[in-house]
């Protein structure tokens, strides 16, 4: 029978399923199941039961004693690509930033009132920050694409973002409306936003609006580890707000 929780009416099979991957994902070096299971508090025979499942269905790939992801992942994100949509001159757009610039780049969209990365375009360096995959979503007080999607959308967009509780993801995370506010007026002034360690520790990012049609809900961005971006900062704002710039077909 199936084990639903009592206080969120959640499988909880699906649930330990789901956080086994995401931990998998997360480590440098392939786990052992005895890892997982301390991981996650569960006992072992629950946890070889469910990366056995897992196997089978190609979300995992056993190797000796070890768990890596397995072949359907990719599909899946493949679909979730394909699902964004995006138009041809903004997906060469990305690519082009990407390799110009040598960083990682994305396009990221407004979708359900936050922000939510639409595209990603790994750069040629060769320390690169990790993590900024499709289907990143949140926190847009904290990320230059949501600051400028929120600087350059209609008036509604703030008032229903702000409305809300801002969360503090790093000693640098503005959490403070009136701050943000008087932030968004120099980014509309100044054409791009910036993201000082704000959403992660140790990552800088800027950020432009695509500004093809209508309302801006769609930006530009390189994401940058902060030592290098130091170095690179007036570089990067040029490369980025030249790639916001290029006209569909262009």
């Amino acid at each position: 029978m199936t084990t639903v929780e009592s206080s969120s009416g959640t499988v909880k099979s699906v649930e330990r399923a789901l956080q086994l991957m995401n931990i998998i994902a997360s480590m440098d070096l392939p786990p052992q199941a005895k890892d997982l299971a301390d991981t996650l508090g569960l006992p072992l025979p629950t946890t070889f039961h469910l990366l056995k499942t897992l196997v089978k269905a190609g979300y995992l790939v056993k190797e000796s004693r070890t768990y890596r992801l397995g072949p359907e992942i990719p599909k899946l994100n493949a679909a979730l690509e394909r699902a964004y949509a995006l138009p041809g001159w903004m997906r060469e757009s990305l690519a082009r930033l990407a390799y110009e610039s040598g960083e990682t780049a994305n396009i990221c969209r407004w979708l359900n009132n936050d922000v939510e990365i639409a595209a990603t375009a790994e750069g040629r360096n060769a320390v690169r920050v990790a993590g900024h995959a499709v289907g990143l979503r949140g926190n847009a007080h904290a990320r230059a694409a949501g600051k400028v999607i929120l600087a350059f959308g209609p008036a509604f967009r703030r008032e229903q973002y702000f409305g809300r509780p801002l969360a503090s993801l790093t000693p640098n995370t503005i959490c403070s409306v009136p701050e943000l506010e008087k932030e968004l007026v120099g980014v509309t002034q100044q054409g791009y936003a910036l993201d000082y360690e704000e959403f992660i520790t140790g990552v800088c990012c800027v950020a432009a609006p695509f500004r093809d049609a209508g309302t801006v809900s769609t930006a530009i961005a390189v994401t940058v580890p902060a030592d290098r971006f130091r170095e690179t900062k007036d570089e990067l704002i040029k490369q980025v707000v030249a790639a916001a710039s290029v006209p569909p077909g262009g």
